[in-house]
């Protein structure tokens, strides 16, 4: 790698929001997946990956777009029935793609009259799939499986949620997720949707990630918090302050983990 720049696109609309974007591009074999919103037109698009020129685009039909609505998710790509798919979470639904020709295979509809604000990706396991909206957004859980409209299929909604921004895992059936505005990280059942134990931790904008059994989740202070899964208590192995600012998610690679702070980039790795 010698940093050279292969393409860039600068002709894909102007999108404009009142707090900006964040949406990360992913790399699907031969294309790059990107969600470009969110503002007043909002799309799901995939470009080649070694020219840059458009491979397809498909808008999302909300003419409810602009002010503070919006989706910053960064989509997913999953295999469900057999057949790769591309998954994100607009403000109002979750909608799958083909990578292929980005046409749409199904779609829920969420309730999330909180803002309409999407800022985490969705979250899918064993047949499962969690939408999380933020800024107190509702929370919806549903069944995987089948084509077109599949809202029938929600297993429980919560109407009001506390802020999250960072996306939560799912492990043996049930979602940790990390929480900005009351700074708590929660435990919740998959199917019920019961909150089984919900500490003060740290105010999160990061993602929760998994390694070796453990996760890991860093606050907006710095301190990055390393816990076991278990659906009894917040099971607690290590709490690492780096003394500055984060609202960045960890990276692991080979046993080393990257965080990135206001004023550094870090990397961390055993003796």
């Amino acid at each position: 790698l010698d940093g050279k720049e292969l393409w860039k696109r600068d002709d894909l609309g102007e999108f404009v929001h009142i707090w900006g974007y964040a949406a990360s591009p992913i790399i699907y074999q031969d294309r790059v997946i990107q969600n470009c919103a969110p503002g007043k037109k909002a799309f799901m698009a995939a470009f080649d990956l070694e020219t840059g020129r458009d491979l397809w685009r498909t808008d999302e039909p909300d003419t409810k777009n602009g002010g503070t609505r919006g989706t910053w998710s960064t989509p997913i790509v999953v295999k469900l029935d057999g057949q790769e798919q591309i998954v994100n979470f607009q403000p109002s639904r979750v909608v799958s793609y083909r990578p292929d020709t980005g046409e749409i295979i199904w779609f829920c509809n969420v309730e999330n009259k909180k803002g309409d604000l999407a800022y985490s990706s969705a979250i899918i396991s064993d047949g499962m799939c969690m939408a999380q909206g933020g800024y107190n957004g509702g929370g919806t859980a549903f069944k995987l499986g089948g084509t077109g409209d599949i809202s029938k299929n929600q297993l429980w909604h919560k109407p009001m949620n506390p802020q999250s921004i960072g996306t939560g895992v799912i492990i043996d059936g049930y979602l940790y997720i990390p929480d900005a505005g009351p700074s708590t990280i929660r435990c919740i059942e998959m199917a019920t949707g019961e909150m089984k134990w919900q500490e003060r931790a740290g105010s999160y904008w990061g993602s929760i990630v998994m390694a070796e059994g453990r996760a890991y989740v860093t606050d907006q202070n710095g301190s990055t918090l390393v816990f076991k899964p278990n659906p009894e208590k917040l099971d607690l192995v290590a709490k690492n302050d780096l003394g500055e600012h984060s609202n960045s998610t960890p990276a692991i690679s080979n046993g080393q983990i990257f965080i990135r702070t206001f004023k550094h980039l870090w990397c961390i790795e055993g003796k």
